[in-house]
């Protein structure tokens, strides 16, 4: 794991040296979120990797540990997949029958005008 954080470190300041020299600010952004996203990745990697006290030691324990890895990714979209879901049921089911009796009120009182 040691390897992994220098090689991770080792590529993260070469790529920001390698963006401070450009001039647009939109690939400035991009270099900035490349850089983040990376960071980010091997974060939750060495987490879940420690979590389930995977030795990364060969290809053995990088397959066990990718495998780990790409599990709790899996897992953790069908929770907010799961999440946002709840919330739009809740959301359009109390405002559909909120305009449903808008709506027939509407029609009740166009008919009686004409």
């Amino acid at each position: 794991m040691g390897w992994m954080v220098i090689g991770i470190a080792l590529a993260t300041i070469v790529l920001t040296v390698s963006f401070i020299g450009l001039r647009h600010f939109k690939h400035r952004v991009l270099a900035i979120t490349v850089i983040i996203l990376l960071l980010l990745i091997y974060l939750s990697f060495s987490g879940v990797a420690r979590h389930y006290e995977i030795q990364i030691d060969g290809p053995a324990g990088l397959f066990q540990a990718t495998k780990a890895y790409f599990s709790w990714i899996g897992h953790a979209f069908t929770n907010f997949k799961e999440l946002t879901g709840d919330a739009v049921n809740l959301f359009f089911s109390s405002n559909v029958t909120q305009k449903v009796k808008n709506l027939s009120q509407g029609i009740t009182s166009e008919v009686m005008k004409v």
